[in-house]
């Protein structure tokens, strides 16, 4: 929808498929680039890989919609985000509430950004970036939700499976939030609603911050001290 606003250049239908591609395909870098993690290699290893993957998976996304004949000119700035993405991921470590806490206040930050910066073609750039921010906490919350739990470990994963409703819930208030351009078309502190509506992935990544920050606090007093991420394994 922010795409097709007359704010964000009124891009047409068929010319919106490109950007949702590197949208879902940045999820499929952060989660190549944790699985890496999974594999027992030398500390060189995983650090050079770590730049290789993403930059495979990066390939991928270019060529797959250059097979599809789309326009893909405006991608080639992407490997900035990428490489801010790698840079976090290397000082998160494999440590799950710092690479959580690290990832959410990056996502957060791109958010901000994506609503006020005023090159409205960077602008959208920063807002797919969400992908990468997002593509490897479900893994580090997962760890951080199931430790020290011991032998109800199993239950209380299959509780937290049935839990996941963000999916489910976020779409429609924000969504919500994009039909007030059809009643107040004047938009909100200068910016369309739509626009706007991006205020609601930055409140949740706020959250996953703090949850990030939070948690091993709450961990160490139950004598957890160290919860590391197992990456893209979940």
């Amino acid at each position: 929808a922010l795409l097709k606003t007359a704010e964000f250049g009124n891009i047409l239908e068929e010319a919106i498929p490109p950007f949702i591609a590197l949208y879902w395909g940045s999820l499929m870098i952060g989660r190549w680039n944790g699985g890496v993690n999974v594999f027992n290699t030398s500390k060189a290893t995983n650090m050079l890989l770590k730049f290789i993957v993403p930059a495979l998976a990066f390939g991928v996304i270019i060529a797959t919609n250059i097979f599809a004949e789309h326009n893909v000119d405006a991608f080639y700035i992407y490997p900035i985000w990428i490489l801010i993405f790698i840079l976090i991921s290397f000082i998160g470590g494999k440590n799950a509430g710092k690479t959580l806490m690290l990832f959410g206040v990056s996502g957060l930050i791109m958010m901000l950004i994506g609503l006020v910066y005023p090159d409205r073609e960077i602008a959208k750039f920063f807002f797919i970036s969400g992908g990468l921010f997002l593509s490897i906490m479900w893994p580090s919350i997962f760890d951080l939700a199931i430790a020290g739990l011991g032998k109800n470990t199993g239950k209380a994963s299959s509780f937290l499976i049935m839990m996941i409703l963000g999916g489910g819930v976020i779409p429609l208030i924000q969504g919500r939030i994009c039909d007030f351009d059809l009643s107040d078309p004047q938009g909100i502190m200068g910016i369309s609603w739509t626009h706007f509506s991006y205020i609601i992935p930055l409140l949740g990544f706020a959250y996953l911050a703090f949850y990030g920050f939070y948690c091993p606090k709450i961990l160490k007093k139950q004598g957890v001290f160290h919860v590391e991420s197992e990456g893209g394994a979940h």
